[in-house]
């Protein structure tokens, strides 16, 4: 399973990263929405772990363009 984490915090994403890398999922980590945007414009995730506190769009927001996509 491919999955996209969206965190800002470069230890955090580290840490959360590495244990659904040992879990078995294959996670590609983006620091910002706007580079969500981006990654998700030409690659497919089957699931987004979305941080809510993201600097210049909240998760939320990011969440509701992602589903708009």
């Amino acid at each position: 399973m491919r999955l996209l984490l969206v965190e800002d915090d470069v230890l955090l994403a580290s840490g959360i990263k590495l244990g659904l890398s040992n879990a078995g999922y294959a996670v590609d980590w983006v620091g910002s929405a706007e580079r969500a945007l981006e990654v998700t414009r030409t690659e497919t995730f089957d699931i987004a772990v979305i941080d809510i506190g993201l600097p210049a769009m909240d998760g939320l927001e990011l969440t509701q363009l992602l589903r708009n996509q």
